[in-house]
């Protein structure tokens, strides 16, 4: 039962953009184990979160997609303060700060500043979804659910198919 609660959990995060598996895996203390298992093919304990995740995807993107078309800026602003509860457990494991890792971060800001005013997505609004883009979608996002501080959703907005598989 606790593993269904945690996956209704995560299913219910992971909807949401900025918010990334990897973190809820940390936050939950299961992240170093579910790894281990996951790269053991050890996955039959996991059925209980798989469909907890299955339930809290399907009741966190309605709910979701009915809160942002009813009051947009109150839930932009509680997804801010997710965000930035999350911070500090994931600042907890960080390793050292050197010289490379400073570089790397320094690229990614400056990668971020300047991809910031260009458009996002390969498709045009109202255009419809290709089932192969939806399965690349879904591949990398779900991956990335294994990276902290790298939120799936945020794939899905960035390939342009997050508002057609919400709404």
């Amino acid at each position: 039962m606790r593993k269904m609660l945690q996956g209704l959990m995560l299913g219910w995060i992971i909807v949401l953009p900025g918010m990334s598996g990897g973190t809820v895996f940390i936050i939950l203390g299961i992240y170093e184990e579910l790894l281990r298992d996951v790269a053991a093919l050890r996955i039959k304990p996991y059925w209980p979160m798989l469909l907890g995740t299955a339930l809290g995807i399907f009741l966190g993107g309605t709910t979701f997609a009915l809160l942002v078309t009813s009051n947009r800026d109150l839930t932009v602003a509680f997804l801010l303060g997710l965000l930035l509860a999350s911070i500090k457990t994931v600042l907890l494991h960080r390793p050292a700060f050197t010289p490379g890792r400073g570089a790397i971060m320094l690229g990614g800001f400056m990668a971020g500043f300047f991809m910031g005013g260009e458009p996002v997505g390969v498709l045009k609004a109202g255009e419809e979804v290709n089932l192969l883009l939806l399965g690349i979608g879904g591949a990398l996002s779900s991956a990335a659910m294994f990276i902290p501080g790298v939120p799936g959703s945020s794939i899905l907005i960035i390939m342009g198919i997050y508002d057609q598989i919400l709404f």
